[in-house]
């Protein structure tokens, strides 16, 4: 409706040109091309909230309107239009999950590390036993490891009196939250490394997959949505 009342002002004022297929007028002393309005998408944060608007028709008929539904990454979402005359699209919902802080790459004292290690992980038997490890060790004997560049072996505890050696896992197999807890967290390889800081032993894990762990998080998305959106016309992509 708008743009045919921009049209109409424009052709009995005689400020409307037409380049092929577009429309422009003169506004201000400026062209200004004739668009059709294309909707602003809102936020949600969860998988099942996307399903739930989808399968409701709350905003469009899915006898008629194509969507597609855009996995952009590990934490992103979006669900867009075709493109109209204008070669833009609608874009009406995007998700975003909201993830906790996980710190990689980036030595943490080792209460800092035990706690992260079990509120933003899933629990695995390669978990317990790098949480059984920093538990163990002992501070002041953490400058007597060894050290080959890929293995470390520490002394730790073994009992309230006896000391022991004892290697380093590595690579460890976790599953940090890095995105929607609707579905599975991908699991990839960390190397753990240990060292002393200026308050005692530090700890560290450092992503040793390439990045290979998004792939399988948007792949995880594309099937939720895929076994759960009920909606005729919608593309999934990932």
């Amino acid at each position: 409706m708008i743009k045919e009342a921009m049209q109409y002002i424009a052709q009995h004022t005689n400020r409307q040109y037409r380049v092929g297929d577009r429309t422009f007028l003169i506004v201000d002393e400026r062209l200004q091309e004739v668009t059709e309005p294309t909707a602003t998408a809102f936020k949600i944060a969860t998988l099942s909230g996307l399903v739930d608007y989808l399968n409701s028709d709350f905003d469009t008929d899915q006898e008629q309107v194509k969507l597609s539904v855009v996995v952009h990454d590990h934490r992103t979402v979006k669900v867009m239009g075709q493109l109209n005359d204008n070669a833009d699209r609608d874009q009406f919902l995007v998700v975003e999950a909201e993830l906790p802080a996980v710190t990689l790459g980036s030595y943490l004292e080792l209460e800092e590390f035990n706690v992260q290690m079990q509120s933003v992980f899933v629990p695995n038997e390669e978990t317990a036993n790098v949480l059984r490890l920093v538990g163990n060790i002992r501070s002041e004997n953490v400058r007597n490891q060894s050290d080959n560049g890929i293995t470390q072996s520490v002394e730790v505890r073994q009992g309230i009196a006896t000391v022991g050696s004892e290697q380093v896992p590595n690579p460890v197999h976790l599953k940090p939250f890095r995105t929607f807890t609707e579905v599975a967290q991908p699991e990839s390889a960390f190397v753990f490394r240990l060292r002393e800081g200026r308050n005692g032993v530090e700890a560290a894990l450092f992503e040793a997959d390439g990045g290979a762990w998004k792939n399988m998080a948007r792949k995880s998305i594309a099937d939720y949505l895929r076994e759960n959106i009920d909606r005729k016309n919608v593309t999934i992509l990932s």
